[in-house]
């Protein structure tokens, strides 16, 4: 894998360690905020990012 993408062993594994720290991370945050946050509220966000997206996919077709 690291001479395929013309990277040392080191440099690899070094880019592998950052991307699962980083995607720790965010679980971390977002299970964090999860816990905080208002479900309700979550759900009607999510529905409204829903409907703009169906909309501009809609206007993209158009």
């Amino acid at each position: 894998m690291a001479a395929r993408r013309g990277l040392s062993l080191k440099k690899l594994m070094e880019e592998l360690s950052v991307r699962a720290l980083t995607e720790y991370d965010t679980v971390m945050r977002f299970r964090t905020r999860a816990t905080r946050g208002d479900p309700v509220r979550g759900l009607n966000l999510l529905d409204q990012l829903d409907h703009s997206h169906a909309n501009a996919a809609d206007r993209a077709l158009s």
